[in-house]
């Protein structure tokens, strides 16, 4: 086996050397530091200046499909859409808003995507945006901590741990 010794090579051999490892710890280090600011499994995530914070799942009523709750914050000065939600904890998730018609009817409809419009929030709560989990893959209960993957057209990915609420509780974490 042949040993490479600096000690015995030329010195611009040595220092060209040197300065190539140097870049490749450079690079290795900035890598690391901007995965790390990716995700987090607190409920909140953000790289850049898109922020997801607030999230929390509603306890299940009927074991088959539960609401998501959360708070986005572009902090850019680029539109951005949130195009979807996976989780492994559900079959499917989809995006959805819901209103009340003029004659007081209650409605829950389907969307493509949802606009998050640069420089604000984009609040998902009860009788308006919100994501739906159905096929729940497990029972969740009280505590338990799902994990949610947002795909965002501008923004990319990020991954969020959200935990389960009783039903009805989410509005109060949203207010802060």
């Amino acid at each position: 086996m042949q040993r490479f010794d600096l000690r015995s090579t030329p010195a611009s051999t040595g220092r060209s050397l040197v300065g190539s490892i140097r870049g490749v710890m450079l690079i290795v280090a900035v890598f690391t530091a901007s995965s790390a600011c990716s995700s987090s499994s607190d409920g909140s995530s953000g790289s850049g200046s898109i922020k997801v914070r607030s999230v929390t799942v509603d306890e299940p009523v009927n074991g088959k499909s539960a609401a998501v709750r959360m708070v986005i914050d572009n902090g850019t000065d680029t539109d951005d859409e949130l195009l979807k939600v996976t989780s492994p904890a559900a079959g499917m998730a989809t995006l959805h808003e819901s209103k009340t018609t003029a004659d007081g009817l209650a409605t829950m409809e389907g969307l493509d995507a949802v606009d998050v419009p640069a420089g604000e929030q984009t609040v998902f709560r009860s009788g308006g945006l919100h994501v739906m989990l159905e096929d729940l893959t497990d029972d969740l209960s009280v505590g338990d901590d799902v994990e949610l993957t947002l795909t965002f057209a501008e923004a990319g990915t990020r991954t969020v741990t959200a935990e389960v609420v009783p039903l009805g509780t989410a509005m109060d974490e949203m207010d802060g």
